[in-house]
């Protein structure tokens, strides 16, 4: 507590020392005030000493309501022109402390006039002192202090200087402000200014700066001292919009480069080279659009190769965008178009497959996307094969399958063109699938339902004709309702007049082929009511199994014409009756024949059985008689001729005998004593190989290898022929080497 007042005592010297300084400042002539007040700086407001309350605000007092020493608020003194904001007064300490008066330090007045203050106890507040309040007065008593020392001035000066010198170079430093060429008044802007604005704006180096630079200086008279510059200018300005406009060629902007290069003013250098430069740009465009134009024509024709290697020549073009972006977009088109193409391809191999494969070749055909070269043909293909479905669906409605016809009908994709004829079909299959059951009712039925096709539909026309057919059929119908009728009971009249009803179905009806069924049908009923007398008698004729009674039948039968009812049995039976008839006339010739050969005549068995003609019932048995004779005959002949060649007994008339007895044919009697004496002249020849063999070997070889391998000596004399060819080989000694016979000493060594 102690602490407290003393801090509140120096508080209160500390404001009445200052207040005694202003006393003294006041009581010094005006001036002087001012001067002083001149020199010195403005001091900071003082900080308040307390905050009034909400219901009692603080009022600034003033030299003239400055109260007397014995009253209890602090004094104040009267703010000077250049003087600082009165300080607040400090809240009253609490009466029951006592006044003291303190004088400060810094003051060095002789005599000083203590300020009494007396501590007012707050209404309702706590005693306790403010220590915020107290440390802002003691800020304060420090700041007036430091403020009035020779350090804060030097501080203040030197600060000072620093600045205006940095104020100084910034102000040197900084460049001039350029001119605003927007904003220039051109008429009265000067030649230089005109010139620096439009390098300015050529050097943005567009089109448009660079005709505005050349329009702002160009407008100075021809004989101003900067013309050759402005020339000089001008002429590298309409250079830069040339080259600007082959930029533009380069980019792909034909128009716009021809419009830049004929900006350029006409008294320049480069305005010569325009005419010409646009010449060739176009040329040079209309050239690689026609090689484009023909790529692409190619590629419509699917001539990939050939469109390639045209798309390749823009490579050679002289322009970057047809080089670049065009070669690439050309390029881009060949891969994807060859692409397509290779899926309408497989699509159009799966188009004669089942109605799966069609489904699998719309897909394909789907993938083609728009852009493409084929995307029309992919389109068309498309509409082709939901109309070969549609056709599937047509067969199966044709075939009566109306169930498959409808799933087909099904399975047609919804984004193909189809839906009024698919509908359209769908009600006619209703009524054909109505029309099968044959009848009228059924007729009438089906063409109520055709009729919902209207005029205009895809069908229209079908549903038409379908409608004609079917009202011809219940016409038909009645036609042969009728003319079954007429044919019961069955009579040669009534199936006459049956037959010319039903000839009143014409041809070309729904059921033409119907009344052509029973025509034929009820023509074979009178045929055979007509015929069959003829064939009955034959059969009866017949019976008696003779000669005349098989001719007289055969006779009988052949009365009945060929296509009638009964012309196939009359056939039949005329076959029959001949082959008995023949083989009664031809069997004794054979017989006789045969006997011939028994006796052995065998010539004039062959020359008997040779009197049966061809297609005669016995030819065949005749034919195979006398190849059997003749075989014998011919054995005979081959045996004799190789008992004669054998004669001799040598290798060549063995050899001989034995081909000729090998030409004795299988079927003769001779051929097993062919085999037999071939195997004897076989033995014969190895026998006479061996004698050889004593003398030549070589000769012995060769006359064993004639010997046939059809034989069983063959295998004999081929185990000769092998010891032979032993025994014709040279005898050669192997060398052994000396080391290896054994030393005498080892010989000795081992011997007992």
């Amino acid at each position: 507590m102690s602490r407290a007042l003393t801090l509140q005592d120096e508080q209160t010297g500390l404001i009445a020392s200052e207040q005694s300084g202003m006393t003294r400042d006041r009581q010094q002539p005006l001036s002087q005030q001012s001067r002083r007040a001149e020199r010195r700086p403005s001091r900071p407001a003082p900080i308040p000493q307390f905050s009034p309350t909400p219901n009692q605000p603080l009022k600034r007092q003033t030299p003239a309501q400055q109260p007397e020493a014995q009253q209890p608020t602090l004094p104040t003194v009267s703010p000077s022109a250049n003087s600082r904001p009165v300080p607040r007064p400090r809240p009253p300490a609490p009466t029951s402390i006592p006044t003291t008066v303190f004088s400060t330090p810094q003051c060095s007045t002789a005599t000083q006039t203590p300020v009494p203050v007396q501590r007012q106890q707050e209404p309702q507040k706590d005693s306790v002192p403010n220590m915020g309040d107290r440390a802002r007065a003691i800020y304060q008593s420090r700041w007036l202090g430091w403020s009035r020392s020779w350090a804060f001035w030097w501080t203040f000066a030197a600060l000072t200087t620093t600045g205006i010198g940095l104020f100084s170079a910034a102000v040197l430093l900084k460049l001039p402000a350029l001119p605003n060429c927007p904003a220039i008044f051109w008429p009265t802007a000067s030649a230089s200014l005109r010139m620096y604005c439009a390098e300015l704006a050529a050097n943005k180096q567009t089109v448009d700066d660079l005709l505005e630079a050349i329009d702002l200086v160009n407008r100075l008279p021809e004989d101003h001292p900067l013309r050759p510059e402005i020339n000089r200018l001008i002429e590298a300005w309409a250079v830069d919009i040339l080259n600007l406009a082959d930029e533009q060629f380069n980019d792909g902007e034909l128009e716009t480069a021809i419009a830049t290069a004929k900006e350029i003013p006409p008294n320049t250098s480069a305005h010569a080279d325009v005419e010409d430069q646009i010449a060739e740009w176009t040329d040079i465009w209309s050239k690689a659009e026609q090689i484009y134009a023909e790529s692409e024509t190619a590629l419509r024709k699917e001539d990939f190769r050939g469109a390639f290697s045209l798309a390749s020549r823009l490579l050679q073009m002289p322009n970057t965008y047809w080089q670049t972006e065009k070669y690439n977009q050309l390029n881009n088109l060949i891969t994807i178009t060859r692409r397509d193409a290779a899926k309408l391809a497989q699509a159009r191999d799966l188009q004669g497959g089942g109605i799966e494969d069609i489904l699998k070749a719309i897909q394909l055909a789907r993938e083609v996307k728009r852009g493409s070269y084929v995307y029309g043909e992919a389109q068309t293909l498309i509409i082709e094969l939901g109309r070969e479905m549609l056709k599937r669906a047509e067969i199966a409605l044709d075939n009566q399958d109306y169930n498959g016809a409808i799933a087909i009908l099904n399975k047609i994709p919804s984004n193909i063109s189809l839906g009024a004829e698919s509908d359209d079909f769908l009600v006619l299959a209703q009524a054909r699938s109505k029309a099968w059951r044959g009848t009228a009712t059924a007729l009438e039925e089906a063409i109520l339902y055709a009729q919902r096709v209207r005029r205009g539909r895809p069908l229209y026309e079908k549903a038409q004709g379908l409608i004609r057919q079917w009202q011809l059929e219940i016409q038909d119908l009645s036609l042969l309702s009728n003319a079954k009728q007429i044919a019961q009971p069955s009579s040669v009249s009534r199936l006459q007049a049956a037959i010319a009803e039903a000839q009143r179905v014409p041809a070309g009806n729904p059921r033409w082929e119907e009344a052509q069924n029973l025509i034929a049908d009820w023509t074979a009923m009178i045929e055979t009511i007509e015929d069959r007398p003829y064939l009955d008698r034959a059969r009866q004729i017949a019976m008696a199994g003779d000669v005349n009674s098989l001719q007289a039948a055969i006779n009988e039968a052949s009365r009945i014409q060929s296509g009638r009812a009964l012309s196939g049995e009359a056939q039949q039976l005329i076959g029959e009756w001949r082959d008995r008839l023949q083989r009664i006339q031809d069997q004794p010739v054979l017989d006789q024949a045969r006997q011939l050969a028994q006796q052995g005549d065998l010539s004039g068995a062959i020359a008997i059985a040779s009197r049966i003609q061809a297609g005669r019932s016995l030819y065949a048995d005749a034919q195979a008689d006398i190849a059997d004779w003749q075989a014998d005959i011919d054995g005979q002949r081959y045996m004799q001729d190789a008992y004669r060649i054998a004669v001799s007994n040598t290798v060549g008339a063995l050899v001989s005998a034995i081909e000729t007895a090998d030409r004795v044919p299988s079927n003769s009697a001779s051929r097993a004593e062919a085999s037999r004496m071939i195997e004897f002249w076989s033995r014969g020849i190895l026998a006479i190989a061996q004698q050889q063999a004593t003398a030549d070997l070589r000769q012995a070889i060769a006359t064993a290898e004639q010997i046939p391998a059809s034989t069983g000596t063959y295998a004999d004399a081929q185990q000769y022929i092998q010891q032979w060819q032993e025994r014709l080989q040279p005898i050669t000694l192997e060398t052994v080497p000396l080391e290896s016979y054994p030393s005498d000493s080892a010989n000795s060594s081992t011997t007992p």
